[in-house]
């Protein structure tokens, strides 16, 4: 009798550690997002936060921030500035005269407010000597406006014509 008096609280106990702390009613763990590609160059990224306003179209001014890491190691952190970055969004002759531009990408799906982790392969890509055996950059961009009547208050810069980059 002792034995299966003891072998029920056994059983009871390991139940009782076994529950949720929400009582049991937990889902089971969701797998992970399928990331998506960007419409040109088919670059991977993930949405963290997604909303369903304007995209970036040619002439917009965008005002963004972002971070390029290289693994773990920061390469660039807007943030540092204090402000955020602004551009006019360039258009379909300068994007080819561009070529591949990760942040354009990453910021051509997003609407303002959104947050994305954009994958940038480093695959024949000259590399600088400190980049010497990574193969992926890693883009966390966040997109905080997208306005048609604006011009950037900087001319030139990212997105800009070459001849009238500062």
């Amino acid at each position: 009798m002792n034995r299966v008096l003891l072998l029920f609280c056994l059983l009871f106990l390991s139940g009782l550690g076994c529950q949720s702390s929400d009582g049991g009613t937990s889902q089971a763990a969701q797998p992970a997002p399928e990331p998506a590609f960007t419409p040109n160059a088919q670059f991977k990224y993930y949405h963290h936060i997604k909303g369903e306003g304007p995209r970036p179209k040619s002439g917009d001014l965008v005002r963004f921030r972002y971070t390029m890491k290289a693994g773990e190691r920061v390469m660039y952190d807007s943030r540092t500035s204090g402000n955020d970055l602004e551009m006019s969004f360039p258009d379909k002759e300068q994007l080819e005269r561009m070529g591949a531009q990760p942040l354009i990408e990453g910021l051509s799906v997003m609407a303002p407010g959104d947050s994305i982790t954009l994958f940038f392969p480093m695959t024949n890509i000259a590399k600088a000597q400190d980049l010497e055996g990574v193969d992926t950059m890693i883009y966390e961009i966040v997109l905080v406006e997208v306005d048609p009547n604006a011009t950037p208050q900087t001319p030139g810069g990212i997105g800009a014509d070459p001849t009238k980059r500062q």
